[in-house]
């Protein structure tokens, strides 16, 4: 039993991503922590700040082709792991899977209030929160392997306040480059 937990341990860090709510969290310290079963916000967005990051919440399915496919791609690429890992705190959880959401105002909403109120349409999805566990952007699909890291550094450099997407923000960078 030891050795399994060991296993799915290190596969999970191998791929920078782990099962948040209940179910073992991986720490970033690749120790085992407590299990959540609640998500808290303004919990969780601290824990990231503490560590100097942000928040990432992958909202995902087991039977998705695409989230697994995409998993896999990130799990290859050094890149984008070594920059998830190092500038956010990611978290997993399953569309099947219902948990309760604490608010940083402190409004308990179900799985389904907070998916509907937060525009996730599509597994998967990315959520990118602020430090107080507000969330400023959600990813809706995956997004083209070579897009990634432009999301987490559209985030990382505040240009979701500016820009309504990546895809926009991408563009006017262009733009300038050409002037």
């Amino acid at each position: 039993m030891q050795k399994s937990v060991l296993s799915v341990c290190k596969q999970l860090i191998a791929g920078c991503f782990f099962t948040a709510f209940s179910m073992s969290a991986l720490a970033s310290d690749n120790s085992i922590s407590t299990s959540i079963t609640e998500m808290d916000l303004s919990s969780l967005s601290q824990e990231a700040h503490d560590q100097g990051k942000r928040l990432m919440l992958i909202y995902t399915e087991k039977s998705c082709d695409n989230c697994s496919q995409f998993t896999e791609q990130l799990a290859k690429s050094e890149k984008m792991r070594d920059f998830y890992q190092d500038k956010f705190q990611v978290y997993e959880t399953y569309a099947s899977q219902q948990f309760n959401v604490t608010c940083p105002a402190g409004e308990e909403l179900s799985e389904a209030e907070f998916v509907a109120m937060k525009g996730i349409i599509s597994t998967p999805a990315y959520v990118f929160f602020d430090t107080e566990g507000n969330v400023i952007h959600v990813q809706n699909g995956s997004p083209e392997k070579q897009d990634f890291v432009a999301l987490g550094e559209f985030i990382l450099g505040d240009h979701y306040l500016d820009y309504a997407s990546v895809a926009e923000w991408k563009k006017t960078l262009q733009l300038s480059v050409k002037q």
